[in-house]
């Protein structure tokens, strides 16, 4: 066997002994195994959390950026709407102005 193989297997038996001893110790103590899986739950509870806020926040941002895309439409329509009617109603009398406003929902 060469150096190298001798190096590997002589790490091999020291993590498989440390193995040994943590599973030996798990099994006297099964207070070190909840408390394991405790931390663990934890862990994932507030991955699961951040997860979620993450979510949230992106979900504000699509409406935030859909209530000014919506706002921005109804102004250019309000604004050819009323370019529209003022043109109309320049040429027509005055008391139709309200006329003309009715016709563009204002």
């Amino acid at each position: 066997m060469c150096a190298r193989a001798c190096v590997c297997v002589r790490v091999c038996v020291c993590v498989c002994k440390d193995v040994v001893g943590k599973l030996r110790t798990e099994a006297a103590n099964h207070r070190v195994v909840l408390d394991a899986v405790k931390s663990r739950m934890e862990w994932a509870r507030h991955q699961e959390r951040e997860k979620r806020r993450e979510e949230e926040e992106l979900e504000k941002e699509r409406v935030s950026y859909a209530q000014v895309a919506t706002t921005s439409a109804c102004l250019s329509r309000l604004v050819v709407c009323l370019s529209v009617c003022l043109s109309v109603c320049l040429s027509v009398t005055s008391s139709s102005l309200s006329v003309c406003l009715s016709v563009c929902h204002i």
